[in-house]
Formats: structure tokens, sequence, C-alpha cells
């Protein structure tokens, strides 16, 4: 909520009389070179840009013009754009009232350029720009109110960049970026807005168990679709499954070693002899590090019977150490 007041006093600071100079309400359309390169004649006290802003022009070849707007009111859209190569001349651009749509421009490899933008308070559209390999100078980014989208780029392996980003809206959608390894970076969004997630026809796809994505998948409110990508993401259940098994390699004095047996059970577990130090008690988590049973075995054994089928971990305690490992239940 602090992040959020945060953001808000500094929408109001930049639209506000005596900060900035704003200018065109009714918008602009940015169709060529020369039009970019003029903006800071044509508009010289201008650094907040009211309405919408469209980039649309087989020639523009960088936005260097537009190095002093600080905010857009409205929407930017930034589209087909053949010869565009580099978003540098957005460098100090903080705040985006309405959308940003960048889409079917074929020569832009990564967003330098946006390193200072904070906030989008629309959607955020990343569609189908062939050469996007990375989202370097999106590191800035916290807050998007609409919607997040990134479709059908095919040389996109990484969205690391998104790391800061602790808002997405309603949605995420994921689909058809056939070089995209990770969906490391959407790990600090936050579900309280989400209600769809599609995670779909990513062909590379294997490693999704970033914790937003963890959470939606036991959260009802959230319609998860995950489908199509390569084995560890490939459906739900596989996300699941990894999502359990990090949760518990994550946790301290974690061991790998076969401490108990057997090893799927599904009624007496067995603690190893080789352990020769007194057992004080056993301590069963569940995958959310919740205590579920705690039991001073009889002859190094315990009985799980009452354990549903799934993943957890077992924490045998002695005099002055603690050793953990995984036990799967049927």
């Amino acid at each position: 909520m602090k992040r959020l007041l945060l953001l808000s006093g500094l929408v109001m600071i930049l639209f506000s009389p005596g900060y900035s100079d704003s200018c065109l309400p009714e918008g602009i359309e940015f169709k060529n070179q020369f039009q970019v390169m003029d903006f800071p004649n044509a508009y010289p006290e201008c650094t907040v840009i009211e309405g919408d802003v469209l980039v649309n022009g087989a020639q523009i070849v960088d936005l260097d013009g537009l190095s002093n707007i600080t905010a857009i009111g409205g929407s930017l859209t930034i589209t087909n754009n053949m010869a565009l190569t580099s978003l540098s001349g957005l460098v100090n651009l903080q705040h985006i009232g309405g959308d940003l749509i960048i889409d079917h421009n074929s020569l832009i490899a990564n967003f330098t350029g946006l390193d200072s933008l904070v906030s989008i308070e629309g959607k955020l559209e990343i569609i189908e720009n062939k050469n996007l390999a990375e989202l370097t100078g999106l590191e800035k980014l916290t807050s998007i109110g609409g919607w997040l989208k990134i479709e059908d780029n095919i040389a996109l392996t990484g969205i690391h960049s998104l790391t800061g980003l602790l808002s997405a809206g309603t949605m995420i959608s994921i689909q058809n970026n056939d070089m995209l390894e990770s969906l490391a970076g959407l790990e600090n969004i936050a579900n309280d807005d989400l209600v769809k997630i599609f995670i779909i026809s990513n062909d590379v796809l294997a490693d999704c168990d970033v914790k937003s994505i963890c959470h939606s998948l036991i959260d009802p409110g959230i319609t998860l679709t995950i489908q199509n990508n390569a084995e560890g993401c490939a459906d739900p259940e596989q996300v699941q499954q990894a999502c359990d098994e990090q949760q518990i390699n994550e946790s301290p004095g974690f061991i790998f070693r076969e401490m108990i047996y057997p090893n799927p059970s599904e009624g007496l577990i067995f603690i190893s002899k080789s352990l020769k130090a007194k057992i004080e008690f056993v301590t069963v988590y569940d995958r959310f590090g919740r205590v579920i049973l705690k039991e001073i075995p009889e002859e190094n054994s315990l009985d799980i019977s009452v354990l549903s089928g799934g993943l957890y971990l077992v924490e045998v305690t002695t005099k002055g150490s603690k050793l953990r490992t995984k036990l799967v239940v049927r």
C-alpha cells in the first residue's frame, strides 16, 4: 500500500502545475523520423504529453527527439516500426497513464531506454517483436494496472528484468515465445488483483516454479492455464511438483541421504540406524511449512498413515542437531 501511495504521489507531481509543462491533450502521432526529431522545436517546453502517443513509421530509426518527456497521460503505442532499433529516446519517461503497447517492431532487441519507467496505469503488451531477446530496461517497473501480455516474441529468451514488478493487474499471458526458458522475473508479483494466468505454447519453457505462479496454483480466485510448454512446465501438475520440491529444498538444514525408508511410503516409515544419535522427536511439515505431525518415534519408526498423498519434509531432531529430508506419501 505504501508503494502504491508513493506511485500516486509521483503521478500527481508529474502532472501538477508548476512542476512540468504539459502539451497535446489531443495526443500526437509520429509517422516519420523528421516528426520525432522536430518535437523539441515544436514543443520546446513540453515534458508531459497529456494525450495518446502513437509511433508508427516505417522509416523511424530512433526516438531521441522525445528525450525530455517524463510522463504520458494517455497510452503509448509503438507499432510496426521496421527500422526502429532503440527506445533510448524515452530515457526520462517515468509514468504512462494508459497502456504501453510495443508490437511488430522488427529490429528492437531490448527495451534499453525505458530505464526510468516506474508505472503503467493501463496494460503492458509486448507482442510479435521478432528480434526481441530480453526485456532489459524495465528493471524499475513496479506497477501495471491493466494486464501483462508477452506473446509471439520468437527470439525472447528471458524476462528476468521484470523482477521489480509487484503488480500486473488482472491477467498475465505468456504465450508462443519460442525461446523463452524461464519465468524468472515474475516472482515478486502479488496475486491480489490477478484473475487469469495463461502460460501456453512456449516451446522450451521448463522453469515455471516462481513464487507468484506457485501461489496461483492454490489460489481459488485465479484461473490458471498451463499447457504445451516444455517438460517441467507442460501442465499444472508438473509445475506443482516443482513448486513442492522448491519449497522443501529451500528449507534450512536440508540433506540428501536415505535417512528414512521406505520412501515413497504409505503407512510406516523407519529412520535409518546409521543415525546413531538419540532421536528426541520427529516433525513432519507440509509443502507450506505447516507442522502436520510431531511424534517421538518408537524403535526408530513412525506411523504416517494419517497423511494424505503428497510431498512432505521430515525433520529429525537429535540433541544438538536437526536433519531434514523429503518424504513422498502415496
